[in-house]
This record gives structure tokens, C-alpha cells and sequence, in this order.
């Protein structure tokens, strides 16, 4: 009897082994896939170096990678249909004519804030001749700077786009048009000076953050000064006054198959100031969350669960909001959609 318990206790051990074993070789699998999955996310180049083309001296930068933030099944869920946009007519027109889906065919994308205007660049997935004609159908006015066929768009603030070579366009909103011609000259070779030549001055490049899915970068004195109303953060806005001592800004999102990060730093004059901004972030942040517990108490919408994964933290002289939601919480989100 006693053999036979050691035996079947060998047995038993073995098989627990063999468990563990799998279990292990499986732990290191699913850690190679998802390290494996950020290491291609750093390794993607191609967003970033639109960052060249683009001219300096903006109040605001940005590089989205489309492509690389739907990596994550909810998130691509929730950018299928964004909450609170609704179509307008003409953008429904547009995609019945071009058959144009951003989710689908925008891969990249750089774009620069320069004063009242925007101006950027973008990979794209087009079919040009459906293209080419609903621009005619839309009646676009065509006229060509530096050998580029520019389509243009209103007259109060114009749209102006411009189709260059392996599915990259070039756009620009707003008053000046000289801004989309320097993304042209510099696609030609003719300027030299760029966003990530001044970016790369900075060291702002060689920030860890910098390469993820989504980064923004902001002059916050000069962004400020644009807006006299201040910036619109949910039911607050933030001015000159509460954003004293504040630099730069900078956010940055990563997107992987397990989780979505966002983390936005403001970067301040001195630790003083770092603090005072850190404390009033902390009770806007609880008068959000007492908002949202009333809202949800009387049948409206309930981000508890996306507020509470908020955290605030000073970081010498710089405030940092970090936001990080999980496999959970994504699949949460995305169902409320349905």
C-alpha cells in the first residue's frame, strides 16, 4: 500500500511539473509576444519622419499612428464610432463617393498648430480616381504650387489638400496658405528647416514617450495666449492664471493588446510651481468624480470606473497625469457602445 501512495505521489508530482513547465513556457511566450508588440511600436519610423516635412515654430505638434493604436481590439471598437460626433452630411457624402474609412485607411499621420491654422501630413490608404473625382464633383479649386496640384475648400477658413507620391497628402486649414507650400518646398528638397529639426534642438525627440501611438507636444504660454477663454478640459477651463509657472505640455497614449496608457505632463518654470498646479488638477480631479457619482445616482453616464484609474503625481518640476485602463476596463467601454 505504501508503494503504490509513493508511486501515485511521483506521478502527481510529475504531472505538476509538467504544469508548471507549460505554465512557465507559456508565461515567457505571452511576455516575448507583448514586448515583442512594444519593441514594433518604437520601430515604427514612418509617423515620426512626417515630423520633417512639417515647418518649425508651431504652438503645437502632434504624430498619431493610427494603424499602430488600434492594436487593441476595444480601442478600435470605440474609434469605429467616437461618442458624442455625429455625421454631417457632406462627410457622409464623402465616404459614399470615395469609400474612404479613417479607421481603415488612415495609417499616420503629423500635424502642426500655427497660430489660427493647422497644417499636416498623412499615409493613407486611397483610391485616387474616386478621389480625384468627387474633389472635381465637390468643386474644389485646383491651383499648383511647386508642381503640386493643391485642391482648395472655402473661403472663410480653408481647407486646402494636396496629393503627393505613395498615398501621402499634404493639408492645411485656415488662412494661410504659405504654410501647405513650405510642406511642399521641403518634399522637394528646398528647405531645410523643419518641426523635427527643432524638436531634435530641444531633445524633445529623445524623450522615452516620444515614439508611442499618439504624442502631442505644446507651447503652453503661447497656446494660452491664442485663447483667451482658456483650455476646455471637461467642465473646467484652464487659463493663464491656473496654469501658471506652466512651459510645455506633452501627451503621449500607448495602445497594446492588454492595456491603453495616456500620460500628460506639464512641464514647469520651477517645483513651486509644479506644485501648486498639482494640487488644483487633485481637486478638479475629486470635483469630477463627486460630479459623476450624482450624474450616475440620477440615470446618466457613470466614469467612475475611467476616473478612479486616474493618478496625479509631481514630479520635481513637473506634473504628471497618468491614465491606464486594462483589458477589463476596454472591453467595458466598448460594450457600453453597443
Amino acid at each position: 500500500m505504501t508503494a503504490v501512495v509513493l508511486r501515485r505521489r511521483r506521478e502527481g508530482e510529475r504531472v505538476r511539473g509538467r504544469k508548471l513547465w507549460a505554465a512557465g513556457i507559456a508565461l515567457v511566450l505571452l511576455a516575448a509576444l507583448i514586448a515583442g508588440g512594444l519593441v514594433r511600436q518604437r520601430l515604427r519610423p514612418e509617423a515620426a519622419s512626417l515630423l520633417r516635412l512639417l515647418p518649425p515654430g508651431a504652438d503645437l505638434y502632434g504624430v498619431l499612428d493610427l494603424e499602430a493604436l488600434q492594436s487593441n481590439p476595444a480601442v478600435r471598437k470605440v474609434l469605429a464610432d467616437p461618442p458624442g460626433i455625429s455625421h454631417d452630411p457632406q462627410y457622409d457624402d464623402f465616404l459614399r463617393q470615395t469609400s474612404f474609412r479613417y479607421q481603415d485607411d488612415l495609417q499616420q499621420m503629423a500635424f502642426a498648430k500655427l497660430g489660427d491654422g493647422w497644417v499636416g501630413m498623412a499615409r493613407v490608404h486611397l483610391d485616387r480616381p474616386r478621389l480625384l473625382a468627387y474633389l472635381s464633383s465637390a468643386g474644389a479649386t485646383q491651383s499648383v504650387v511647386q508642381g503640386r496640384t493643391v485642391y482648395s475648400f472655402g473661403s472663410v477658413r480653408p481647407f486646402r489638400v494636396a496629393l503627393l507620391d505613395e498615398d501621402v497628402v499634404a493639408f492645411s486649414a485656415g488662412p494661410d496658405a504659405t504654410s501647405l507650400s513650405s510642406i511642399l518646398e521641403r518634399q522637394a528638397g528646398r528647405s531645410g528647416e523643419s518641426a523635427a529639426s527643432e524638436l531634435e534642438r530641444t531633445g524633445e525627440l529623445e524623450r522615452p514617450r516620444t515614439g508611442n501611438q499618439l504624442w502631442l507636444y505644446g507651447k503652453l504660454d503661447r497656446l494660452l495666449a491664442s485663447n483667451s477663454q482658456g483650455l476646455p478640459v471637461g467642465p473646467f477651463r484652464l487659463g493663464p492664471d491656473g496654469l501658471q509657472g506652466s512651459r510645455v505640455v506633452s501627451a503621449s497614449v500607448q495602445s497594446s493588446l492588454l492595456a491603453l496608457d495616456v500620460l500628460v505632463e506639464d512641464r514647469c518654470d520651477s517645483a513651486a510651481s509644479a506644485e501648486q498646479i498639482a494640487r488644483w488638477f487633485k481637486v478638479a480631479l475629486e470635483i469630477l468624480r463627486a460630479s459623476s457619482e450624482d450624474a450616475a445616482a440620477r440615470g446618466g453616464p457613470d466614469y467612475a470606473t475611467i476616473l478612479a484609474a486616474v493618478s496625479i503625481n509631481q514630479l520635481g518640476e513637473s506634473v504628471q497625469l497618468h491614465w491606464r485602463a486594462d483589458a477589463a476596463m476596454l472591453a467595458k467601454l466598448a460594450a457600453e457602445k453597443q
